[in-house]
């Protein structure tokens, strides 16, 4: 399974009445070595990495959020960091509260 996997589609169990889509699994995965966080909606959020080795992110939003993540990377292209302002008003624009 690679690509999208939409709505109803992955890997489908039923148990106790409930169907679970699994839209990666370990197989997919490595194993889901390292930590897990979910963010829930409206929740501020940011991420970094304090150790000097590389690290790796992986990033899932339901529902796909591509087109802010394009404009967010404009803002930032510009030579300078972008305003405040122009920042709270992109994420506005994509439904996410900038307070």
């Amino acid at each position: 399974m690679t690509g999208i996997v939409r709505p109803g589609e992955g890997h489908l169990l039923t148990a106790r009445g409930s169907v679970m889509a699994f839209k990666a699994v370990a197989a997919q995965t490595g194993g889901g070595p390292g930590d897990f966080l979910l963010v829930q909606r409206g929740a501020a959020h940011t991420f970094g990495n304090q150790s000097p080795e590389p690290a790796r992110l992986l990033v899932l939003h339901a529902p796909a959020m591509d087109a802010y993540f394009e404009e967010l990377h404009l803002l930032w292209s510009g030579g300078q960091p972008p305003e405040r302002e122009q920042e709270r008003e992109l994420m506005s624009r994509y439904g996410m509260d900038p307070a």
